[in-house]
């Protein structure tokens, strides 16, 4: 996969706009990159940047309860009780808990998809510093007292975990789940694939996958990456799903703070006790991660920043006055995505492109994707964001992504149209090159 030819964000021209978003000053962008970074909302961002500043006259007891009352909100999204919540400053480093919680060792297989961002299969073959991987953005930096300034605290060397990839694009359901039986074998014993594929927006059959799964080797455990789902789909309950683990990315879909979320199963909160036992040079393990229910033990004296998870507390308050939640229900932000996603998809075939992500029952409404057949679509994604529209590029698939937000509009779609329809019209790209 050569992800490095993918184009998610250029750093410059985001900081510059989230410069001018934060200060309330008129910006002219449209943002339609939300399934790779979403500025959190103006309100949220000063909120969570004067917890910051009066961190210091914060006593402990104010702020646990920030931290548990917001855990309680949070493990309702998914019909879960809090001490099944537990927070990390990304998603990635929500997902290598897991590794600890199960207890993988050298010599055990571990089973991902070809969908996987490539950090995912790299908590598993790696002890490294997951929170702050290092890998050149400064967009997604957050308030963490766990920061980018300390990446490195641990040395990345190999955990002998033996990791798997199963091809889930390109092929239908009974295919993929043919090719994930074939790979399961006696030392398997974790399989990870997404809930909504992120290329595309596709939605895979995650309870069905949890069944054939089980009906294989009951005890296998299963995590589900969510990356692109909590906020944008109507509903999601734990139960349902099947699996043992399930992360979030709010900071993409929730338009807050950057952090991460992991959802355990009731019936697995006793593997907590493991994280007690975490060495520090292998895992970063910080103070109010987990529950205060779980007894857990952080493993170092940095601590769950407070800020990110104000801003969480904040965000699910307002989706609920403003009526986009309701219990556990995001129907109401999934009609709003259903009509700016239309909208698009009949301006883009006005242009000849090719639909990707189609309105249908097994695609989100929060993901576009299309593609020109003839032109470079990477060139053109470089032309928007030099217009101040935002948008991703992904190579494999050589699509142009679009990801939408409560706080985009049909305004932004018809914009987008006339920029695109001008980088057309005056021959501004070159002829495709791709050879994926």
């Amino acid at each position: 996969m050569k992800f490095e030819k993918d184009l998610y964000v250029i750093d410059a021209l985001y900081q510059s706009f989230l410069k001018n978003y934060w200060s309330n000053k008129n910006v002219h962008a449209i943002h339609f990159n939300h399934a790779s970074i979403t500025p959190p909302l103006p309100f949220i961002h000063q909120a969570a940047f004067k917890i910051q500043q009066e961190n210091l006259s914060i006593d402990s007891e104010k702020r646990l309860r920030i931290i548990e009352r917001t855990r309680h909100k949070v493990g309702r999204l998914l019909n879960l009780k809090e001490e099944c919540v537990a927070f990390a400053n990304n998603t990635t480093d929500a997902t290598s808990l897991v590794f600890w919680l199960i207890g993988l060792r050298k010599g055990d297989n571990v089973i991902t998809t070809d969908a996987e961002n490539e950090s995912i299969p790299r908590v598993f073959r790696y002890y490294m510093d997951h929170a702050n991987p290092g890998d050149g953005w400064v967009s997604w930096q957050n308030f963490a007292q766990y920061s980018n300034s300390q990446t490195g605290l641990i040395k990345k060397r190999r955990t002998g975990v033996n990791v798997k990839t199963v091809k889930a694009y390109g092929v239908d359901d009974t295919k993929f789940l043919k090719n994930l039986i074939e790979e399961i074998d006696k030392s398997t014993k974790l399989v990870v694939f997404c809930h909504v594929l992120r290329e595309n927006g596709q939605i895979m059959p995650v309870r069905r996958i949890c069944e054939v799964v089980r009906e294989v080797d009951s005890k296998i455990f299963i995590l589900v990456d969510g990356a692109q789902c909590l906020g944008v789909m109507p509903k999601i309950d734990f139960d349902e799903l099947g699996c043992d683990f399930y992360v979030a990315t709010p900071h993409k879909t929730l338009c807050s703070e950057t952090t991460g979320i992991l959802f355990m199963s009731q019936k697995h909160l006793h593997l907590c006790h493991n994280i007690n036992n975490v060495p520090k040079e292998k895992q970063i393990i910080k103070k109010d991660q987990f529950s205060k229910k779980l007894a857990t033990n952080p493993n170092s004296h940095f601590a769950v920043s407070l800020p990110e998870i104000y801003a969480l507390n904040l965000v699910i308050d307002y989706y609920q006055r403003k009526g986009w939640l309701i219990g556990n229900d995001f129907s109401p932000v999934d009609h709003h995505l259903r009509t700016l996603k239309r909208a698009l998809i009949a301006r883009l075939e006005k242009l000849d492109a090719e639909i990707v992500s189609p309105i249908s029952p097994k695609f989100t409404n929060f993901i576009c994707s299309s593609r020109f057949r003839s032109l470079d679509n990477r060139e053109i994604v470089r032309k928007l964001w030099g217009r101040n529209i935002f948008v991703s590029y992904i190579y494999r698939s050589n699509v142009i992504r679009t990801s939408f937000s409560i706080s985009n509009t049909l305004d932004d779609v018809d914009k987008f149209e006339l920029a695109l329809r001008q980088i057309l019209a005056n021959n501004e790209v070159s002829a495709s090159s791709f050879s994926g």
